[in-house]
């Protein structure tokens, strides 16, 4: 593994960092390497309050039931903190400050080069403190660094995931080496005060990592998701999944349980922020959201993705059509499409087209 030793310390002069993290080895080295990343880069305060002897075996059972590769990913990290004598919670990583929603959008299709799934993750580059008027210097945008994790271990799954905001479990969009691809999207206008930690259940940045390192399709990951105890810290989002059969799917939750719609086989799945899949709601409808964006976003994108002879070209078409801006009209940047991840699902693949 080879990463900067050098620090970040204000914010950097290209709108937000990437970097590519490769790591490979058993579950818990590469549990390590994450520690060790952590600890001689981030310059983010990601360091938190160690859960309680009850909080920490809860947390152990949710990962040991639903997701065991995870738990011995965090034995590596626990260890590679306790050398450094760093006590904190070894299933999290944190890299930003509590994050604020923007937009993003996606959709699952198949055409002549077999079944991909496209998204655009649109974001603020703003700092926490920028958008609520708290004084600050050196303060980086809220989604800081970014970085294109591979991971092989000896045992479990190989994954590409862009991940930011958490370096442990913050995979936002990725694919595993079987062709499952997974995204977030956030449920914009929903955005909750910050809850606190919970111990027995997972958060909404989580649940793109279990899946990618538990399933190889879209049953696999509807089931497992309608398993996992889940709970919102601030962010509430929902998921597109889909696979290298021409299966996808959006999954959301509530208080009532989980709720999917199914794309068509070798159709076209859409997904932007607001819900489609809690009863009662309709694609185009902006059910529990006041964000008009996502609806027009949603209406051009499945526009698009009409044809039945769709390629790789006309998915980035697609994609370009639904991007946003990332400038004001000052020319000051705000925030919009920070990348778009074209990922065939067979054989797996990832282009990858970043901000600027």
């Amino acid at each position: 593994m080879s990463i900067s030793k050098e620090k970040l310390h204000s914010r950097p002069t290209s709108p937000f960092d990437f970097w590519r993290l490769d790591l490979a080895g058993s579950q818990f080295e590469i549990g390590q390497q994450l520690a060790d990343f952590a600890l001689t880069t981030l310059d983010q305060p990601w360091e938190r309050e160690e859960p309680s002897g009850g909080d920490a075996e809860a947390l152990d059972e949710v990962f040991q039931t639903h997701c065991p590769v995870l738990s011995q990913r965090a034995a590596g990290v626990a260890a590679q903190l306790a050398k450094s004598g760093v006590r904190g919670n070894p299933y999290t990583l944190p890299m930003m400050d509590e994050p604020q929603p923007f937009a993003c959008s996606s959709a699952s299709f198949s055409g002549a080069s077999g079944p991909m799934l496209i998204r655009n993750f649109d974001f603020t580059l703003r700092s926490f403190a920028d958008l609520v008027g708290i004084p600050a210097s050196q303060t980086r945008p809220m989604v800081d660094p970014v970085i294109l994790m591979k991971i092989e271990p000896d045992i479990g799954r190989s994954t590409i995931s862009l991940v930011g905001m958490d370096l442990f479990l913050g995979a936002i969009d990725g694919i595993n080496d079987v062709g499952f691809s997974a995204a977030l999207l956030s449920l914009s206008n929903e955005n909750l005060p910050p809850q606190a930690a919970r111990f027995d259940r997972v958060d909404e940045l989580s649940v793109v990592r279990i899946l990618l390192e538990q399933c190889e399709c879209v049953r696999e990951a509807v089931e497992l998701f309608r398993d996992l105890p889940k709970y919102t810290v601030f962010l509430p989002c929902h998921y597109i999944v889909a696979d290298r059969h021409g299966d996808s799917a959006v999954l959301e939750w509530d208080e009532n349980g989980t709720h999917v719609t199914h794309g068509a086989r070798a159709g076209g799945l859409v997904c932007t922020n607001h819900r489609v899949a809690l009863p009662g709601t309709r694609g185009t409808d902006a059910a529990g959201s006041d964000d008009a964006g996502s609806v027009e976003r949603y209406e051009d994108l499945s526009a698009a993705l009409q044809g039945l002879n769709l390629d790789r070209d006309a998915a980035w078409r697609a994609a370009e059509r639904v991007s946003l801006n990332a400038f004001d009209p000052t020319a000051n940047i705000f925030g919009g499409t920070l990348w778009t991840g074209l990922y065939g699902l067979d054989p797996p693949s990832l282009e990858l087209r970043m901000l600027g």
